[in-house]
């Protein structure tokens, strides 16, 4: 009865895929943070901005979570970060009629998100929205507030953008970090020493569930820490001390890992 585009198109809506992954999901610190931040949003309504290093597992861990959720949405704004595009993205992804004219679409969406029971919207890579992209998330925020809770997430350039918006007194910034908890959700600590641990327990967590050789775990976080884990700091043309670089994340050690480069 469907056409095989029509098949096609139902797949991509629900991420249906013919193959499936070797890379197994590993519940990491990062998950644990989010998992009680995701749900303490959810419960009571609340909106907040998840700005942290990239490579860490933000979204996948979301991604994870949300599907354990009811009522609970994601959006790539990556793919998403125009207004016209976002709006109808959101609408489509939560099951609303996404065709038609822009203002009808936001109003059916606007209407669906406070008739269902705590909506939760995780809005991946929102730095990259543009401005009038962000301008709808404000209004949209305005039109359910007390019923659904919002998630921007990315790493520090996410922050950065909102700060410099709020610093040039450009319309929306501030009144959007208002609405987001007037704050950043952070997951990786601050001191160096702390630093190293997270960095090495997480890549460790990753690292042992998806090999057989459970000796070659260290290995593979030392290869991926560099010399974070030996060297304290470094010394700039200054002669002040200054942190080291991060190491290299989980992007590259599932590159290590399933290309078997180690």
């Amino acid at each position: 009865m469907l056409t095989e585009g029509q098949w096609l198109e139902i797949g991509r809506k629900y991420n249906v895929l013919l193959t499936e992954s070797k890379w197994k999901f590993a519940k990491t610190e990062v998950y644990e943070k989010m998992y009680k931040m995701m749900h303490n949003c959810k419960d009571n309504s609340i909106s907040t901005t998840v700005a942290d290093l990239w490579g860490i597992g933000k979204s996948e861990c979301g991604k994870h979570i949300l599907k354990g959720m009811k009522d609970a949405y994601y959006v790539d704004c990556s793919l998403a970060n125009t207004k016209q595009k976002f709006i109808r993205t959101l609408a489509s992804t939560v099951g609303v009629d996404s065709t038609g004219r822009f203002f009808d679409v936001r109003d059916k969406l606007i209407y669906y998100l406070n008739l269902i029971e705590k909506p939760i919207i995780f809005l991946d890579d929102a730095g990259d929205l543009d401005y009038p992209a962000f301008l709808a998330l404000k209004a949209l925020w305005n039109a359910t507030e007390g019923n659904c809770s919002w998630l921007m997430v990315g790493d520090d350039s996410l922050s950065s953008k909102i700060d410099k918006g709020i610093n040039n007194k450009k319309v929306g910034y501030g009144a959007v970090f208002s609405r987001f908890s007037e704050g950043y959700f952070t997951i990786v600590p601050q001191g160096r020493d702390d630093r190293v641990r997270f960095f090495q327990k997480l890549l460790g967590d990753v690292a042992f569930v998806n090999v057989n050789d459970k000796s070659t775990v260290n290995m593979l976080v030392n290869q991926c820490m560099g010399t974070m884990a030996s060297a304290t700091t470094s010394t700039n043309k200054k002669g002040k001390k200054a942190a080291t670089d991060n190491p290299k994340l989980l992007r590259h050690l599932k590159t290590l890992i399933l290309a078997g480069n180690y």
